[in-house]
């Protein structure tokens, strides 16, 4: 009704992403009879879908553990070894609350979370601190070691995942139909990022009469070991002098 009238001037037309025809209550009958009914009355439009989200829907969890339980004010905080910034950032940016196997999201706003039992905000590990969401009641007290599943986190996970703070990227594996072996298809390591380190050298004139030159390294991630490596690369490829600014890529 609102854009009909355009159509004439248009060859195809793109309905988008967020169709989940593999979810199991998607009335996938209903989505044909409407495409046909589209094809029928504008038979030149070339007809776009992207299915993306409906071939990542429910393929799989995010496994996590938790390494630490703090508390502060009556609020539990079950800290875990992923972060919803390095890991789940669509969860932040949305904002939506994943599902966590065996634990009920509970609206803190609705009732205060110290009088609930066993219930806690999740923390990542991370060192920002808004790299937390609230709140989960579990049927039990979470224990350090536990592991704590969210639900179909495989889509945002893999694509919009950061190594800030030199926190990895989790490891992906695939669960065999037995449900007791997993073949794990990458392993994200610092030992792989060793590998992966090359040091590029830009040469800047600082001065055009200058013999001076300016090493400038951009670092994607800092930490310890990954600026041991810098620091030998450099010295490998003759580079010294004061203050360099460094520059990598991975």
């Amino acid at each position: 009704e609102k854009f009909a009238k355009w159509f004439p001037q248009l060859k195809w037309l793109n309905l988008g992403g967020g169709h989940l025809m593999t979810r199991k209550d998607y009335d996938i009958p209903r989505l044909i009879h409407l495409l046909k009914g589209l094809h029928e009355r504008y038979p030149w439009l070339e007809i776009i879908l992207e299915p993306g989200s409906a071939f990542a829907w429910q393929t799989g969890p995010l496994v996590s553990h938790v390494v630490d339980i703090v508390e502060d004010h009556g609020i539990k905080t079950a800290i875990l070894d992923v972060s919803f910034t390095c890991h789940m950032p669509d969860c932040l940016e949305m904002p939506y609350f994943p599902e966590v196997r065996g634990a009920v999201h509970i609206d803190p706003s609705e009732q205060s979370q110290s009088t609930m039992e066993h219930t806690y905000r999740l923390g990542g590990n991370s060192c920002l601190s808004g790299d937390f969401m609230s709140a989960w009641q579990f049927n039990h007290a979470l224990q350090v070691g536990e592991e704590v599943i969210f639900e179909d986190m495989i889509h945002y996970t893999t694509v919009k995942t950061c190594m800030f703070n030199g926190i990895t990227h989790p490891s992906i594996g695939m669960l065999h139909e037995d449900g007791t072996k997993i073949a794990w298809i990458s392993i994200f390591f610092r030992k792989k990022l060793r590998k992966v380190l090359v040091v590029q050298k830009k040469v800047v004139p600082l001065h055009p009469q200058s013999r001076e030159m300016h090493i400038r390294i951009e670092m994607m991630m800092l930490n310890a070991e990954i600026a041991q490596l810098v620091e030998h690369n450099l010295a490998k490829v003759g580079v010294a002098g004061p203050s360099p600014v460094f520059r990598s890529t991975f």
